[in-house]
């Protein structure tokens, strides 16, 4: 399955890719109880990884992701390695709108039980993830939110 999430933030490109290639920025507007495991505190280059057990429905789950692509202030891409889905890979994409930012999430994945569970159940928890989290992330990155 695809899925797409945009969102515009009052913040410079430079302040939200930041933001989003961090540890501190991801935990902030991931919206589920996270321990995070490994991982550079910024994220800089291809090849490097991500690794964190994060809990939902109060069941344990351990993700492990690899950036795949990384150009500063334009985009970057992960891709898990091990984790709840068969398949899942995320582009983060940035647009410089004069002072603002497009921010603009796409995600490739499945569950892999023959698609069957991808309308069903993966998709609609990965819709509301995606929501809460740019929800998040436009709280924590707001002008008023220092």
């Amino acid at each position: 399955m695809k899925l797409e999430f945009e969102s515009i933030i009052d913040r410079p490109v430079e302040e939200v890719f930041e933001f989003c290639a961090s540890r501190a920025g991801f935990l902030s507007h991931f919206p589920y109880r996270t321990n995070w495991i490994s991982g550079p505190e910024h994220w800089h280059s291809c090849g490097e990884r991500l690794r964190f057990v994060f809990y939902m429905f109060g069941l344990p789950f351990t993700y492990e992701a690899e950036i795949t692509e990384f150009e500063p202030n334009s985009h970057f891409v992960d891709e898990m390695r091990k984790g709840p889905y068969k398949y899942f890979r995320h582009e983060h994409h940035f647009e410089d709108l004069g002072g603002k930012t497009r921010y603009r999430d796409v995600l490739e994945f499945s569950g892999g039980f023959l698609g069957l569970a991808d309308p069903i159940i993966c998709s609609p928890i990965t819709k509301s993830t995606f929501a809460k989290r740019h929800a998040l992330m436009k709280r924590e990155l707001s002008p008023s939110n220092p």
